[in-house]
Parts: structure tokens; sequence; C-alpha cells
């Protein structure tokens, strides 16, 4: 793993505060149980920013809802901001691809850990991707997404709520 570059330079500690998104909108998982169940067992949640991301054979047909307590600081981390990234955090550019940034499984994990230390040292809960659909750039790729910390999200939100996508089979 690489080790950020720390203390951060004044313009990197300039760049971090203009990519430091406030957000309190509802966020969104899919399970295969109507029961409230997130592995929160690891470093790291995913959630999405659309109520209906994903299909219901690859996620579950259960939507679970979450209210955050407060308003989350999140890092963005959108593929447009790769160069901005590796600089800050020492990770080589070419090894930060949309598949190491948020398609998940281990390289999304792998990603985030090696930024760990950047969303601790700033008191940040986590890291958001919000790609943009119509743009023609190959920078832009991927979905939109918000991963927090685990023990952020023991202690900020809150599940409101679950349905069940009835337009796809459900899984029991």
């Amino acid at each position: 793993m690489s080790t950020p570059l720390l203390p951060l330079p004044l313009v990197a500690k300039q760049s971090l505060s203009a990519n430091i998104a406030y957000f309190s909108d509802p966020l969104y998982t899919r399970t295969f149980s109507k029961e409230e169940t997130l592995d929160q067992s690891g470093r790291w949640c995913w959630f999405s920013q659309e109520r209906g991301y994903g299909s219901s054979t690859s996620y579950g047909a259960f939507i679970h809802k979450w209210n955050t307590s407060r308003e989350l600081r999140l890092l963005n981390i959108s593929s447009e901001k790769r160069g901005w990234l590796a600089a800050l955090s020492g990770i080589k550019e070419s090894s930060i691809s949309c598949d190491e940034q948020y398609s998940g499984d281990e390289p999304n994990q792998q990603f985030h850990d090696e930024i760990f230390s950047i969303i601790r040292l700033h008191s940040l809960d986590g890291t958001y991707a919000q790609e943009n659909p119509t743009s023609t750039s190959e920078k832009t790729c991927g979905v939109s997404e918000v991963v927090l910390l685990c023990d952020v999200v023991k202690s900020t939100l809150i599940h409101t709520g679950v349905a069940h996508d009835v337009g796809e089979r459900s899984h029991k």
C-alpha cells in the first residue's frame, strides 16, 4: 500500500476543501432479505444515492432506506478527480481506475483502504462518487455511490424502511 503524503502541502489542503461535500440525503441498500441487514463488520459500508439502483437478481429485491442523523462529510472520488487523488494520496494515477474506485468487491475495498488515512486525518465520514451520465469523457464511468466508514454507519444512519421491488422476481 502507498503511504499518503502527509502533512499535505497548502495547495492540496485547499483542493481537499474544494472536494468535500456535505450530504444528508437518504441512502439505499438492496438485500435478499426483508430484515434490516447491513454488514458492518468491516471498515467500509456501501450505499447508493438512487432508490432503484441495480437489479433485484443481482442485489436483492428488498430496498432499504437509511436516513442520516447528521450531515455527512464526504470526499469526492468521482473519476474526473483521479489526478488530484493520486497527488493527494501517493497512489499512482494509472492504478486509480473505475474498478478500483467504485465498481465493487476487492478492488473497491483496496482503493478505500489506500485513502483511509486521508479520511481519518481530515475527520471525513467516507467518500462519494457522482458520475455525469451525459459525459463523453473516458475518465467518467461507473455508478454513483456513497461509501461510509462502518463506525460512522453505526452512530449516524437510521434504518427508516424497506420496500419490495415488485417489478422483479425476488429471492427468498
